[in-house]
């Protein structure tokens, strides 16, 4: 039977079951398991920004004027015209000054710094980002080059660690949403759980999920797939999770039913007579 899964030790969330064990498992147990997965995902993110996207902001910082600066919203730009600084197969960086460039690259992800803002165009659209008022940046090469070289490799190592906690957040605050549901089922098939035990279950369920969009951007960056189908697998990634969500309860213990009172219907015993106490008054 399924319920006799749940009292194992829980060691892994890839099968319905094992997401199961997580909802009895000590806290501890959970979040080391979905801090590992976590790192997973946090190293390929790093090694995609190492291998595709560093790479054109070395070349950007190498190509830049010598002088140039963002001041009161406005870029201040010394060539009469824009130009493309870098670009891959995967994105580009370019300044766009007046009227359109000539030489813009086709690419999945283009950052166009104009005179009040940067565009970012991709697969999602158009989005625009206007520089703040508030602050005076430096965009020039003697400025960028040490500044770029000193962070580069922080910047790169820390997206293990920054995008590990930011999964752990998401699957969280994700958790406490889906434990409303999957509780109501729960309580349906008659399972034993509480809320604490649903949440813990849910951040489990997540966990499978979290390797598909990291094996589809892994495949990503090395230009085996484009980029529509990194979306698909996002989007996928949501579907693997609902199954863990609506199946995995069916691997809990059942509820253990409480003792109740007597049944008001049962009729009650022949009270047997009395007998005559023989010392007693007549």
């Amino acid at each position: 039977m399924p319920e006799e899964h749940s009292t194992k030790i829980a060691r892994q969330p890839f099968t319905f079951g094992g997401v199961a064990r997580f909802a009895r498992a000590p806290i501890g147990r959970l979040l080391f398991t979905a801090l590992l997965f976590g790192v997973v995902c946090g190293a390929v993110i790093s090694w995609f920004a190492t291998t595709c996207i560093a790479p054109v902001v070395d070349e950007a910082v190498d190509k830049l004027p010598t002088t140039g600066l963002i001041k009161r919203g406005v870029l201040n730009w010394p060539e009469p015209n824009g130009r493309l600084l870098a670009a891959n197969a995967f994105t580009s960086l370019e300044v766009r000054i007046g009227e359109m460039n000539q030489d813009s690259a086709p690419v999945d992800f283009a950052f166009e710094f104009g005179t009040n803002s940067v565009v970012l165009r991709s697969l999602l659209g158009i989005h625009e980002f206007r520089y703040s008022a508030r602050y005076t940046v430096e965009v020039n090469r003697p400025a960028l080059r040490p500044a770029w070289g000193a962070w580069r490799a922080p910047i790169l190592f820390g997206l293990i660690p920054g995008a590990a906690l930011a999964l752990l957040l998401s699957w969280s605050v994700l958790a406490t949403v889906y434990a409303i549901p999957v509780l109501t089922l729960g309580k349906l098939l008659a399972r034993d759980l509480t809320f604490w035990r649903t949440w813990k279950m849910c951040v489990a369920a997540q966990l499978p999920g979290s390797l598909i969009i990291t094996f589809g951007l892994a495949l990503y960056s090395t230009g085996q797939i484009a980029v529509v189908f990194v979306f698909v697998m996002f989007v996928g990634h949501f579907v693997s999770t609902l199954l863990y969500l609506l199946l995995s309860p069916m691997f809990l213990p059942r509820a253990e039913r409480t003792a109740g009172g007597e049944n008001p219907f049962e009729s009650e015993p022949a009270k047997k007579p009395r007998k005559k106490n023989p010392f007693g008054a007549k």
